[in-house]
């Protein structure tokens, strides 16, 4: 048996009980207004705090060498334009980095924007040495961040060399996969 709720104008909605032993039941919540927008989205006021509202990934191949004493930006980057202001945004950034001469330092550290997400703004988040050796390794950075704002923000992840002399550090090396990836998190 269907039930069939006719438009006040035109059209009509069939909701028809499937051929299943039981009893099934639909609550309709007492309240007025529409349960879904006209895109079919549940309304983000609705979302319980923790749920993921958006995630945007991107990942490049292509290398940053430095010698600089200050962090350059890396082409490991991505734009996130938060639904709400109060939401939180959980990065996480992968990269390998090479420093091409031995007794070196480098630093890692991720950016929104312009400003260094680090609580160390020249030691970064992830440091590398290679004492008396060249070194490359792995960096894997994932921090949750508020950036409290609706508008475009772009993180990306920056490295740097910390100690003086020959040598470049680099991110990205032989071609590895460098990937950013951004979660928003209702609140």
């Amino acid at each position: 048996m269907a039930l069939v709720i006719k438009g006040s104008s035109s059209g009509q909605v069939t909701l028809d009980v499937p051929a299943a032993a039981g009893t099934n039941t639909i609550t309709i919540p007492a309240t007025s207004g529409t349960m879904l927008d006209t895109n079919s989205v549940i309304d983000k006021s609705k979302l319980p705090s923790g749920t993921i509202v958006q995630m945007i990934h991107a990942s490049t191949t292509s290398q940053t060498g430095t010698t600089a004493g200050s962090f350059t930006a890396t082409n490991c980057a991505a734009q996130i334009t938060p639904r709400v202001a109060a939401n939180k945004i959980i990065v996480m950034a992968s990269s390998s980095v090479y420093i091409s001469a031995a007794n070196q330092q480098a630093s890692a550290t991720i950016y929104r924007d312009s400003t260094n997400l680090s609580a160390s703004s020249t030691r970064g988040i992830v440091q590398f040495w290679g004492n008396s050796a060249v070194v490359q390794g792995d960096c894997s950075i994932m921090l949750t961040d508020h950036p409290n704002t609706t508008n475009a923000v772009t993180y990306a992840l920056y490295i740097r060399k910390l100690a003086a002399g020959g040598g470049q550090v680099f991110a990205g090396v032989d071609s590895t996969t460098q990937f950013i990836t951004l979660l928003e998190v209702q609140v």
